[in-house]
């Protein structure tokens, strides 16, 4: 730890002091027994002493908020959860006078607890974060390190359910929340708080005794905690035998217990290991209120049986948190908890270079660099320069939290030295990134020197590439005047460089399309290229008037009992068509990676990026079998015909005569669903990276595993889902798994050092569906319908070769279907092509359109606009 030990104490003992009552109704609605919120709150406050460094300085419920929430998850997981609670146990009200009008409300919160614990843990914890501890939807996103519109469903499902088993009652249900009553700790709040504090300081003289005594000073250790502990007892029985006064606030309620418990020995329980997945998982910077590691959902295990057919899982697993993308608040808290002063260095370079040394072993060793010392630096280039992500993003995640002057001057140094950036082109994109979103170090005058950056000879231009991309994001809410000051600063320096761009070509036209995307970003103005224009707009911009950035519109619909999300663009200037083009994301993934690269297309068409939805609660799913052939309601096949339906549907409902597709993955065989059963509905189709069945993607999986990088071998294994554990994702070990974790992200792009998987692995980049109903790859071969059927929409197919899961077999399959078809192969792409050769795809995409004439086309249905 940074601070030292009992300050650390200190500052959990004021937490424990200001937040008791908040702490406590949460722990206790959350698991709804008294014993095991007690329990639940002495594990929360030693992870809060543990993990001091990180938090808040500021307002500390939110932090303290979300560790409960997690500890509350970990309890749960480490024990049966229990059903019913009974009427009689849950605290009488003491704030009416009115006997009946007390029996009312006594009942009605006695329902509202029982429907709160048949909630799901999701939305159980999701309402009690926002409606009981007083957060705002934000926060608690953020604490629980989800999507604020995952939050947002969570709490609305919730509520949703919580009516219904209300009825009658239903009415106010906001407001009984907020009023809920909740009964108080045994012995009065006074004794708890008592109870709470000692528990800790007992753990804290252990770690302390144990610092001092070493390895050798076991007895004293012993010792030393048998004597605390004794002291607290005693401390706690003098309090309770005390005659309390009751608190304002405190309700004198009984604990809702549902079923006896043994008596727990607390003095005999170990110390708890800490947060952590696995030994490699990075823990680095604060930016934002820290969340607690999430562990992942023990698998279950069938009984012994029969060798079943191997599935492939639609969304891989990952338990590694990293950092998110130009904009979002900032990497994982909680990695920032090892972050202290440095270690030896020449333990890190001993194991870094040793042939021998596991990734588990690297990793390590990587995490335990800490940081405030300008030595670091080197080590810090050499882990920046390897390819395998998680050990980058541990670093870069500690360049974004640090405060240290001098290892800061040290970095930027580097950052601005011509030939060191050229040598290290990826260590220089990754400390570019961190850099300018570090708080401490991106001042308006480093800002500045961004011209200096991209103006540069030497420089690489995925180095120019990533300062553009920083200089267009607007940091903060759009009224906030300090971000408005910022965005404008900026918008000043683009234009210049735009400028500088257009002059003799100092800039390839990549980066000068970048320039412009930026200045769109920060403005919602889109003048292109156009020096001129922009030179317009920067001396006629008023502090006056603010900025409007591009925002994306949201929408939802409910369409057979699926929700149906997504998001869109406004295009600043007027589109000659309302077509609108449904952009679908890789399974498992997020539609967010598509949103910084297809603002040009959207100047034609109206582009919706679209999450595919979670269809577990669809009629007519297709389950996995058992060995034995029962039906195995843990896991279903994707269904397509029944999505194709839904975005039919939804084509419908917003009058659109035809529809655009662009699909990447796995989903292009729902686009390939739509062209089969509603070919007259699409204008065109954009397939990226997909392959034509099964049989293909098991053919690429196949020749991943084939390769001699442990990364793709691994990965290749993780995309089998088999439940008992033989083959697949569950049968791999703690080192196969980073691996696993490795490939997963390193197959997105050519360049095995980008900075772009980083971000890919970050939650708000993936899709996670509710409840613990796992999504199957569906069933599905192309060949079953192409004897029958050809397509005579254009479609163009765009592949990475630098994939190892690039389907090279399947040109001539597509064309006996698709009788109006284009191949591109991108020699310097893997699996985001469109991202990695933006302006190629774009061209192959408008070349689409005009030999088409697609716009043509949708003027002649009347479908301008």
């Amino acid at each position: 730890m940074e601070i030292p030990l009992h300050d650390a104490l200190r500052f959990v003992e004021s937490c424990i002091e200001r937040h008791a009552e908040q702490a406590w109704r949460a722990a206790y609605v959350m698991l709804s027994n008294a014993a095991d919120a007690d329990d639940l709150l002495q594990q929360a406050f030693l992870v809060a002493w543990r993990k001091a460094d990180s938090a808040p300085r500021d307002n500390t419920w939110p932090w303290l908020a979300a560790i409960i929430a997690n500890e509350a998850r970990n309890f749960r997981r480490k024990r049966a959860r229990r059903r019913g609670v009974s009427l009689q146990s849950i605290g009488e009200p003491a704030m009416q006078n009115d006997p009946d009008r007390r029996l009312q409300q006594a009942e009605l919160a006695a329902l509202v607890h029982v429907s709160l614990a048949e909630l799901s843990e999701d939305q159980r914890i999701a309402i009690v974060l926002t409606h009981l501890s007083g957060l705002s939807q934000s926060q608690a996103a953020e604490a629980l390190g989800v999507p604020l519109n995952t939050l947002k469903a969570r709490v609305r499902r919730g509520l949703d359910s919580l009516r219904d088993a209300l009825g009658k009652q239903a009415p106010g249900l906001e407001g009984t929340l907020k009023n809920l009553q909740v009964g108080a700790p045994p012995g009065g709040f006074i004794a708890a708080k008592a109870s709470w504090t000692a528990s800790l300081s007992a753990h804290v003289a252990v770690a302390g005794t144990a610092t001092a005594a070493g390895a050798a000073g076991v007895k004293t250790v012993i010792a030393t905690a048998a004597a605390m502990l004794v002291l607290s007892v005693g401390v706690i029985a003098a309090i309770v035998s005390q005659p309390q006064k009751p608190a304002p606030k405190q309700q004198a309620a009984a604990a809702i217990n549902d079923e006896p418990m043994a008596p727990k020995d607390n003095s005999s329980m170990p110390e708890p290991e800490p947060v952590r997945a696995n030994r490699a998982e990075p823990i680095a910077p604060a930016q934002r209120e820290p969340q607690p590691a999430r562990q992942a959902e023990p698998e279950e295990v069938p009984e012994p049986a029969p060798e079943p057919e191997p599935e492939a899982e639609v969304r891989p697993q990952s338990s590694v948190e990293t950092p998110p993308p130009s904009g979002a608040p900032g990497f994982g808290a909680r990695w920032s908890s090892c972050a202290g002063p440095p270690g030896d260095l020449k333990d890190f370079w001993r194991v870094w270079r040793d042939r021998k040394a596991t990734c588990l072993e690297k990793a390590e060793a990587v995490h335990g660099l800490g940081s405030g010392d300008r030595k670091l630096i080197d080590a810090y280039l050499a882990v920046l320069e390897s390819d395998v992500w998680q050990y980058r993003a541990s670093v870069t995640a500690a360049i974004q939290g640090e405060t240290d002057e001098g290892l800061l001057a040290a970095l930027e140094n580097f950052l601005f030295d011509e030939k060191d950036v050229a040598k290290n082109p990826s260590a220089a994109e990754h400390i570019l990134w961190a850099l300018y979103n570090n708080s401490t170090w991106a001042t308006p005058e480093k800002w500045d020197q961004a011209v200096s950056l991209v103006t540069a000879k030497k420089v690489p231009d995925k180095v120019k590439a990533r300062m553009l991309r920083e200089l267009g994001v607007f940091r903060g809410d759009p009224g906030d005047e300090d971000a408005q000051a910022a965005a404008r600063h900026n918008v000043k320096i683009l234009v210049d460089l735009l400028a500088f761009g257009r002059d003799e070509n100092k800039l390839n036209l990549e980066l000068r399309n970048l320039i412009s995307d930026s200045l769109a970003s920060l403005t919602g103005k889109d003048f292109g290229d156009g020096v001129y224009m922009w030179q317009y707009f920067v001396a006629t911009m008023k502090e006056s008037e603010p900025l409007k950035p591009r925002q994306a519109l949201r929408f939802k619909d409910e369409l057979a009992e699926v929700e149906l999300e997504g998001m869109s663009f406004d295009s600043p200037t007027p589109r000659p068509t309302n077509m609108e083009v449904l952009v679908l994301p890789e399974f498992g993934c997020s539609s967010r990676y598509w949103q910084p690269y297809l603002h040009r297309l959207n100047r034609t068409f109206k582009v919706t990026y679209l999450d595919l939805p979670d269809c577990s609660r669809m009629r007519d799913l297709e389950w996995m079998r058992n060995p034995d052939g029962s039906i195995n309601r843990k896991a279903y096949y994707y269904p397509l015909k029944q999505v194709v339906e839904l975005l039919e549907e939804h084509r419908k409902q917003e009058k659109q005569k035809k529809v655009g597709l662009i699909a990447h993955g796995v989903s292009a065989w729902i686009a390939f669903e739509y062209l089969r059963l509603h070919p007259e509905s699409v204008a065109f189709a954009v397939v990226v990276q997909g392959w034509s069945g099964q049989e293909s993607r098991e053919r690429a999986r196949s020749n991943m595993e084939q390769s001699k990088d442990d990364a793709y071998k691994y990965c290749a294994q993780d995309l089998i889902y088999d439940p008992s554990g033989r083959i697949g994702r569950l049968s791999l070990n703690e080192e196969q798994k980073f691996w696993a974790q490795t490939g997963c992200y390193k197959h997105r792009w050519g360049d095995p050092k980008a900075l772009e998987p980083i971000f890919y692995a970050q939650e708000p980049w993936q899709k996670q569906f509710e409840g613990d109903v796992r999504a199957l790859v569906p069933k599905y071969e192309i060949t079953d319908w192409a004897k029958s059927k050809r397509v005579n929409v254009p479609v163009l197919f765009v592949s990475g070769a630098g994939d190892p899961m690039y389907p090279e077999k399947d040109e001539k399959t597509f064309k006996k279907i698709f009788t109006n078809m284009t191949w591109a192969t991108y020699e310097d792409s893997a699996d985001t092509p469109w991202a990695e050769e933006p302006l190629r795809f774009e061209d192959d995409v408008q070349k689409l359109i005009d030999d088409n004439k697609i716009v043509e086309g949708l003027k002649k249905l009347g479908q301008d606009r």
